[in-house]
């Protein structure tokens, strides 16, 4: 728990991504990726422009995906994170310039985010990722003698989802019998 002497972080909450369409993202983190959906709302009224400060006049689609905690990294089996989708729905009087604009951060610009996952079956998931056309961002990597011990062994790579957000797949090794 982080604390100061004003305040205290009780814990992790979520982490939230905009998105173009709401049901292809769903699409994507469930059907694709097999994650559970937890819930679906359609928000309007002043809370969206309040903590968002979208214009008002806007609706907010909202999906929580669940997220399976993984022991290997320090996480509580049962336990579930949420990741949080978010599609703005913009009044009429916002221009289509301003409701189409989207970064296109690339790996290593500042400020550009990801999200990790522990997988088994990495060549599985990458396949049906390229299938559906969203794709590949460089190539599978395992770790190998000139990386840190604690993550030898492991593939790792990028994938992108349908509105350009980062996905990294790491596959642990397997444990030798």
């Amino acid at each position: 728990m982080a604390t100061s002497e004003s305040f205290k972080i009780l814990g992790y909450g979520h982490t939230g991504i905009t998105v173009r369409s709401i049901k292809d993202s769903i699409r994507f983190w469930n059907e694709i990726l097999g994650l559970p959906v937890l819930f679906q709302a359609t928000l309007t009224g002043v809370g969206t422009t309040t903590i968002p400060g979208a214009p008002a006049g806007s609706a907010v689609h909202i999906a929580f995906i669940g997220l399976p905690q993984t022991p290997h990294a320090g996480g509580v089996t049962g336990n579930i994170s949420q990741l949080e989708l978010v599609q703005f729905e913009l009044p009429e009087n916002v221009s289509q310039e301003e409701k189409s604009r989207t970064p296109n951060s690339r790996s290593w610009d500042v400020g550009a985010t990801h999200i990790a996952f522990f997988v088994e079956g990495l060549d599985q998931v990458v396949e049906k990722v390229k299938q559906e056309k969203w794709g590949l961002v460089g190539g599978v990597y395992t770790m190998g003698e000139v990386d840190p011990p604690p993550i030898r062994g492991q593939r790792v790579c990028y994938i992108r989802g349908p509105d350009g957000e980062t996905v990294e797949l790491i596959e642990l090794p397997k444990k030798e019998a």
